[in-house]
């Protein structure tokens, strides 16, 4: 049984920061953070602003499309929210603070932290539930706080994160909005690469009022997690392409993750896909991790993109090595 996209809702930061801004504070080349990523400006956020704030905008778009208030909601539904960032509380999870910030009073919540790819298992698992009747609705949110979790002055990372969070309204009844049919799936975490982008705990220690715990900045290594992607996503593309009986010809759109525009072309060009199927708004809005996926599909629902019939891939990829890949058709 296919279900159907009821809602799709995304925020984003309020502010923007031009990349050629960006290089000037540096006393750089104004395009040097272009040359380099093909983000030319990202959104971050404005004060008051946060992971937590932006995520509970999503879902309140994706609900209100979806024609169901966030406070009616109860144990039919099952909350996904796949992100990256430092928790306030240790417990319960993100996904209960985030319930409960966007209004809702009781649902099945489930967090997935990790990197950009979990977003992949997150609407599978979605999915599945769905199917086999454990849930009649899912509602699945990612976002990152790497805007936060960066050095500024580190120039690898500086141009390329942005603030966002966006979210799905996932329905039984594949007639209730947009179709998504899953023919093929694949996701798969290579775990030589684990230390190509980490965020380390320096220290955890005993307090009189409880632990005191010091982390370092987010470091990535940008060149191998390119090489690694070059190396995994084509395999898990061509797994779940085989699965669904297509090759990339058969495709009419691609809905990948977008690390930069610069990373984006490169893993495309390893799996054989042209990039004239795949939407690239990471070039002004920034790497919105986890929640990448989601906000370029909401886009293209806005924008009509989702013909009935037509043929999507949706891939993610991040540090772990992670990288998943769905393909559907609405």
């Amino acid at each position: 049984m296919a279900v159907g996209i009821a809602g799709a809702g995304y925020a984003l930061g309020s502010e923007t920061v031009s990349s050629t801004d960006l290089a000037l504070s540096h006393g750089l080349e104004p395009d040097w953070f272009v040359r380099r990523t093909g983000t030319q400006q990202r959104r971050v956020y404005a004060e008051g602003e946060s992971l937590m704030t932006l995520a509970a905008e999503a879902i309140g778009k994706a609900c209100a499309e979806a024609g169901v208030a966030p406070q009616a909601i109860g144990g039919e539904t099952l909350l996904i929210f796949a992100q990256v960032s430092i928790p306030a509380y240790v417990a319960p999870s993100q996904a209960v603070l985030l319930a409960q910030r966007a209004g809702i009073g009781c649902a099945k919540t489930m967090s997935v932290d990790g990197s950009c790819a979990e977003v992949i298992p997150a609407l599978e698992t979605a999915v599945t539930m769905l199917e086999t009747g454990r849930c009649e609705r899912a509602i699945v949110v990612g976002g990152q706080d790497a805007v936060s979790l960066t050095n500024h002055q580190d120039l690898s990372l500086a141009g390329i994160f942005g603030a966002g969070a966006a979210a799905v309204v996932l329905a039984r009844d594949e007639n209730y909005g947009t179709r998504l049919d899953v023919r093929g799936s694949q996701w798969e975490t290579h775990t030589a690469d684990w230390q190509l982008g980490t965020l380390p705990v320096h220290e955890r220690r005993r307090a009189e009022e409880g632990f005191e715990v010091r982390t370092g900045f987010y470091t990535m290594e940008g060149v191998e997690i390119v090489q690694a992607a070059r190396r995994h996503v084509p395999g898990v593309v061509d797994s779940a392409l085989a699965r669904a009986g297509w090759t990339t010809a058969d495709l009419d759109l691609v809905i990948a993750h977008q690390p930069n525009t610069r990373t984006l072309q490169l893993v495309m060009k390893a799996c054989g896909i042209s990039m004239d199927i795949v939407p690239n708004p990471c070039a002004d809005i920034g790497n919105l991790g986890p929640a990448n996926v989601l906000t370029t599909l909401a886009i293209a629902r806005q924008e009509g993109t989702l013909k009935p019939g037509s043929r999507a891939l949706l891939v993610s990829y991040g540090v772990g090595f992670s990288c998943g890949a769905m393909a559907v058709t609405f």
